[in-house]
């Protein structure tokens, strides 16, 4: 607030996270620059919930200070009367610049422009309830199965085993809370530790309801461990629930193995493959599969629509009641635009699913290569080849994951940490800490994922960033 702050107090500095703006406090006391720390007034929604407080005159000389020191600001907003405001274009060298290398696919991709194209045209044509008799309900409908037919033919399944829901999460709780509802709620799941956490807080939420859950350990690669499993099995067991691929560190798990020791038990076994969609070949039959989860927004369609997969024959207890739509699983009028968006982005996925796997895959490794090559110390996370072809998941030992991915987003370069991050204080993965990494090793772990719009320039530039800061964050040690 106005009233708390000294008078002299006329810009702020903003950071990511408290441990940054901690940091950033160490730094510029060290070398003598005046600053108070104040609470981040109310009009100010970018950054976490404290600031730093320096005067106009020595401004420049706080952020020169704090970029040598790679303690990244984010944002300066300068006093206007009883407000602050952003500061304008010629203050912001501080500030993030646009993304223009997007290295973070696997927390969202682009919309393709076909899939835009698509969307756009059904707009303007198909204004009808797929669920109505009437010729626009018709066309809505018919556009609707296409879409599904588009889907089912990524995975390798039929159009009938096609649910569609909102996305990854509600596909995996329905595929836990189902099954359970079907085979009854006390009955035993097994999962594993490194799963995302909409499945694991969906078995947390079963065992408060009488279900008992299994959480397998896995390797330092993190496979699960197949021996753990077989031992799991009990004859009340009713469901193996294992992600295809890992979205932090792009893991690719031993999916057919799993399955076969699911079907000699007479188990059903879900995998979450949201992840390993439109990156991998995929195929329900080939693999044994029962239900897998999909996302489109992981393969260039639209955020809000998902599918899930359900083997003919497998009874799966509705989540939502209403009107009986998708085969009386998921009630509610479809999500037309998004599912059409999904078809489109499934066709595009697979017409060049092994060319583009290639391409990028090269991609990653070069960009490992020419960091590794520099350092020879940073690790990578995860199987050295059994992952996803766009995930690097590296290990930076004693830099901070968050600090290193705050200075490439001011290089205009968007990587993530992959960890959770609740009230400004990040908390280490639950992933890399299952696959045996100290809390250290974890915070200082940063995920690159790439994309189909992924060019060998954005590889060079992104390289010649993390040499750049990493160097300069060891020399300011």
């Amino acid at each position: 607030m106005l009233a708390a702050m000294s008078e002299v107090v006329d810009s702020l500095l903003v950071f990511q996270t408290v441990n940054l703006s901690v940091r950033a406090e160490k730094v510029l006391r060290a070398a003598g620059v005046p600053f108070e720390v104040l609470p981040l007034p109310k009009e100010i929604t970018r950054g976490c919930s404290i600031a730093i407080g320096v005067t106009g005159g020595i401004l420049s000389t706080a952020t020169d200070v704090l970029d040598r020191s790679n303690a990244p600001v984010e944002a300066v907003y300068r006093r206007a009367g009883d407000r602050w405001e952003l500061a304008g274009e010629q203050d912001t060298a501080v500030s993030p610049r646009l993304c223009s290398i997007y290295l973070d696919n696997n927390a969202t991709t682009r919309p393709h422009p076909d899939v835009i194209r698509a969307v756009t045209d059904f707009l303007s044509r198909n204004p009808g309830n797929p669920s109505s008799v009437h010729s626009s309900g018709r066309r809505a409908r018919e556009a609707l199965e296409d879409a599904r037919a588009a889907v089912a033919r990524l995975i390798g399944a039929d159009a009938s085993e096609i649910v569609f829901t909102s996305g990854g999460t509600e596909s995996n709780n329905m595929a836990l809370f189902g099954v359970l509802a079907a085979r009854g709620n006390t009955a035993h799941i097994i999962t594993a530790k490194t799963e995302h956490s909409c499945v694991l807080e969906s078995c947390h939420k079963l065992e408060q309801s009488g279900a008992r859950v299994t959480y397998l350990p896995v390797d330092a690669n993190g496979i699960v461990d197949l021996e753990a499993l077989r031992l799991a099995v009990s004859p009340d067991t009713v469901l193996i629930s294992i992600a295809y691929a890992n979205n932090e560190t792009g893991v690719i798990q031993p999916i057919r193995e799993i399955a076969e020791i699911a079907r000699r038990n007479n188990v059903l076994f879900h995998t979450d493959a949201v992840q390993a969609a439109g990156k991998i070949p995929l195929d329900v039959n080939r693999d044994g599969t029962d239900l897998l989860s999909l996302s489109a927004h992981k393969f260039h369609g639209l955020k809000g629509t998902g599918a899930l997969y359900v083997r003919k024959g497998v009874t799966v207890s509705p989540l939502l009641h209403g009107g009986g739509q998708e085969g009386g699983l998921r009630s509610g009028t479809e999500n037309t635009v998004g599912i059409v968006a999904m078809g489109e982005a499934a066709t595009l996925a697979l017409n060049d699913l092994e060319e583009t796997a290639r391409r990028i895959e090269t991609l990653r490794d070069l960009l490992y290569e020419s960091i590794a090559g520099r350092f020879p110390w940073v690790k990578i996370n995860g199987h050295p080849s059994r992952r996803l072809p766009n995930t690097l998941n590296l290990c930076f030992r004693d830099i901070s994951g968050e600090e290193l991915a705050a200075f490439l987003d001011k290089e205009g370069i968007c990587v993530s940490t992959g960890s959770a991050c609740a009230s400004g204080e990040p908390e280490p993965s639950h992933v890399l800490l299952a696959m045996g990494l100290t809390e250290q090793e974890a915070r200082s772990s940063v995920r690159f994922s790439l994309g189909r719009e992924t060019s060998a320039e954005d590889i060079e530039r992104t390289a010649q960033a993390v040499i750049r800061v990493v160097g300069r964050y060891h020399q300011s040690m």
